[in-house]
């Protein structure tokens, strides 16, 4: 990272492993304070412990961005931070025949709700300020098809889309907006 950033505070989703568990250690090292978000509250209490080690302040929410009440109580969060990083992702891989209902609504819950609801939340004190920066965190999946992945890969699309549009939405505000398609 070029900037100093440190002081600022991160929202990260998904936080518990992968990408989430390599973004907040990388945050934490940057000298930013954390809050970590997942569902698996053991697991994020291990990243958080990484991260405080690093000397940073790290909060921990035991959250489910499939769910609107979870996500409503992260969005508080979200209103009171500089950097947000949507990493929380699911991936059903099957013929979209063969997922159910609730398959194809749990991914478009997480994929994609969820960081419209939280970059929603977290626009108007960014926006207050004249700074902050949102990261989503997509897939190569949002950027060509994909066989047995085309919810996947719609939801991410469709964070590639809302991280375009935005950008170019929040131009000259000092709020900027990054996708990442690992």
């Amino acid at each position: 990272m070029s900037a100093d950033l440190r002081g600022q505070r991160a929202l990260v989703t998904g936080a518990s492993r992968g990408l989430g568990l390599h973004i907040a250690e990388r945050l934490a090292r940057e000298g930013i304070a954390l809050v970590l978000a997942a569902r698996d509250r053991e697991k994020l209490d291990q990243v958080a412990e990484k991260c405080r080690a690093l000397g940073v302040r790290v909060e921990v929410v035991s959250a489910d961005v499939a769910r609107a009440e979870d996500r409503a109580r992260l969005s508080k969060e979200a209103a009171a931070i500089d950097i947000l990083v949507n990493n929380a992702g699911i991936e059903v891989t099957q013929l979209l025949v063969d997922q159910s209902e609730d398959e194809v609504r749990a991914q478009i819950e997480i994929n994609l709700v969820a960081p419209i609801e939280l970059t929603r939340a977290s626009l108007p004190a960014m926006i207050a300020r004249g700074s902050g920066v949102i990261v989503n965190v997509s897939s190569m999946s949002g950027k060509s098809a994909t066989p047995y992945n085309s919810v996947y890969a719609a939801t991410k699309h469709g964070l590639v889309g809302l991280s375009s549009s935005l950008e170019v939405e929040l131009h000259g505000t000092g709020v900027h907006v990054g996708v990442v398609c690992a």
